[in-house]
């Protein structure tokens, strides 16, 4: 363990701590970006995810005839959806124990330089390459912004839903119930006719 910290091994840990909570956050975000981009035209989208959400969301106002609460809805999609084998908020979730065990190591590295009666350089060293690495990780979520993108991105697809795909469902439906009334109505004038010409 002594040769591991003096011989900056232990930099090359925190340093991977390091950019593996960068770059979980910047490919999140391209992620993010990329769905925000797509969804501003969902009828032509190309996103597997996005055009499974749509038909769902289709079905799901067919079946109940209408949906109450489309944000609610959107966020339980927005739930199950993967990226590199992790739900998003997983995904958020990883890059936020990153920041916090890159801190922790830093410290660890320090504890244990101080401990085997290291030079203090070791000790200022692990300790300022924690807190550094540490600040980058909250200085790049601060810079990605995970959580406005998801915003984002639950407002795009439910402005869709409520404003493009609900009035055009409301009017097929309306069209097939109208369609459905005439037929009635239709078949109804032949039974009169048919049991009119029937009597003595």
């Amino acid at each position: 363990m002594m040769s591991f910290l003096q011989t900056g091994k232990a930099l090359y840990v925190l340093a991977v701590i390091c950019f593996g909570g960068i770059f979980v956050r910047l490919a999140a975000g391209s992620f993010y970006k990329k769905l925000i981009k797509e969804s501003a035209n969902m009828a032509l989208t190309k996103n597997r995810y996005l055009r499974n959400l749509k038909q769902n969301a289709e079905d799901t106002y067919r079946i109940n005839m209408g949906m109450n609460n489309a944000a609610v809805y959107l966020q339980r999609q927005l739930g199950n959806l993967k990226f590199l084998g992790f739900s998003l908020s997983g995904l958020e979730n990883l890059a936020g124990q990153l920041t916090l065990l890159s801190f922790l190591a830093g410290g660890v590295c320090a504890f244990l330089s101080y401990w085997n009666r290291s030079d203090n350089s070791y000790i200022v060293l692990y300790g300022a390459a924690g807190i550094l690495g540490g600040m980058l990780t909250v200085v790049a979520d601060y810079g990605v912004n995970l959580e406005g993108k998801r915003n984002q991105l639950l407002i795009s697809l439910q402005d869709h839903l409520e404003n493009v795909m609900w009035p055009r469902l409301e009017r097929e439906s309306g069209s097939e119930r109208s369609s459905a009334a005439a037929e009635a109505e239709e078949r109804r004038e032949k039974w009169k006719c048919a049991h009119y010409w029937q009597r003595p």
